[in-house]
């Protein structure tokens, strides 16, 4: 039996002809600038056999395509664009992303935490994610000291068609419990200070989606009452993606349902008929 290859080290003699789904993969990387095994097989494998992405992302790994960072045996692979895929990004005219700053566990949560919206917003009927710009993409778009308070990510969900849509803007808060709640204190108080002085990079009557993996039970009850207190939009908390679900559905059948709004069109109605059968049929 021959020896098993290293995570890390190329065979040299891979030859990869890149196709579609290869590509979505490299444009998804380098806007995720470095994601785990787990991210990049929901993003471009499912309904795949986990072993078939497996093989493809180390092909695309000894083609070069992809750089892989291999911890111990039970941690996951973690990705990043390769010099054969920084090439093809510029010949293709998009800029390779820089590797972000800071910790990395809390920018994999900024990943999963978008994984997150565009999972759940795509199995919602009538609901859609428009746009998500993570923290590192605002950085790099900012001028340097013009930063008021820059989320971990800035969302626009649609919720309707495109004629008559319901845009929600949110911005995306991740907590490890790692921090000092005086951290995420400061930040809606800076939120609340840029709504009143033409909003977060122009976004107004945001909401505020907070993502909390793995923090105890006293740590997200702490973090709901803060935001109960210090924000006076809506907002809403996941640490799973079930939970996310429900929480994006109850949100848009509020916003429907508000007693001091006319009355439903029938296209409202059937979406939101849509939406709870949709709900029920999941549980």
């Amino acid at each position: 039996m021959s020896p098993r290859q290293p995570r890390d080290k190329r065979r040299s003699s891979a030859q990869v002809r890149l196709g579609d789904r290869d590509a979505a993969l490299l444009r998804a990387l380098n806007r995720f600038r470095i994601a785990r095994t787990s991210d990049l097989a929901e993003f471009a494998f499912a309904g795949v056999r986990p072993d078939t992405a497996a093989r493809r992302l180390r092909r695309l790994f000894d083609g070069g395509w992809v750089d892989v960072r291999a911890g111990d045996r039970a941690e996951q692979n973690l990705y990043q664009i390769g010099p054969n895929g920084k090439r093809w990004l510029i010949s293709q005219g998009e800029v390779s992303g820089r590797s972000p700053r800071g910790g990395i566990a809390h920018h994999l949560a900024i990943v999963r935490a978008w994984l997150d919206l565009a999972v759940v917003t795509h199995e919602l009927p009538g609901v859609a994610l428009n746009l998500f710009r993570p923290d590192w993409e605002i950085r790099e778009r900012v001028a340097a000291g013009h930063e008021t308070v820059v989320p971990d990510g800035l969302a626009m969900l649609q919720v309707g068609s495109a004629a008559d849509a319901l845009i929600l803007r949110t911005a995306v808060e991740v907590d490890l419990g790692t921090e000092p709640l005086s951290v995420l204190r400061r930040k809606l108080c800076g939120y609340t200070a840029a709504e009143g002085a033409g909003g977060v990079f122009g976004w107004k009557n945001l909401g505020i989606a907070t993502y909390l993996p793995g923090v105890s039970v006293r740590r997200r009850d702490s973090i709901e009452r803060l935001l109960g207190q210090a924000w006076p939009g809506w907002y809403l908390v996941w640490s799973e993606r079930a939970e996310l679900r429900e929480s994006v559905y109850q949100l848009v059948d509020g916003l429907f349902a508000s007693p001091h709004e006319l009355p439903l069109p029938q296209g409202d109605r059937d979406r939101r008929n849509s939406l709870e059968s949709r709900r029920l049929a999941s549980q």
